[in-house]
């Protein structure tokens, strides 16, 4: 089974290096981006080449949900995974979200469920 390709895309250095060694603790193939205009960038260079797009809702100069609506444009079936530390403020309904700090079981079950939703 070839490994789920994911596009991180995370502007805290930290986390963003944590994510992507819990993404291959789970057999993911991980690319990174810190921030919207990088990870919109390698996502415009080949949207089929990933599976799942996992972005950190507050970014510098757009939000995740910004970026997502460009990934969205390119290819319409995307899957994604908003994180962040504060999701009261800014919850939108049909995007899986997931509170940071994660653990790696929680971000196992989220990816797992997300990908198995129905396109």
């Amino acid at each position: 089974m070839q490994a789920i390709r994911v596009l991180l895309i995370e502007d805290e250095e930290a986390v963003r290096e944590i994510s992507v060694q819990m993404l291959e603790l789970l057999g993911c193939s991980v690319r990174s981006a810190a921030d919207g205009t990088e990870g919109l960038r390698i996502y415009t260079e080949d949207p089929q080449a990933f599976d799942l797009l996992l972005i950190d809702q507050n970014l510098p100069g757009m939000t995740g949900l910004q970026v997502l609506e460009e990934a969205i444009k390119l290819k319409p079936e995307q899957k994604a995974i908003l994180c962040s530390g504060d999701l009261e403020s800014e919850h939108q309904g049909a995007v899986p979200r997931l509170s940071k700090p994660f653990r790696l079981a929680d971000l196992k079950s989220m990816i797992a469920e997300v990908l198995e939703r129905p396109l």
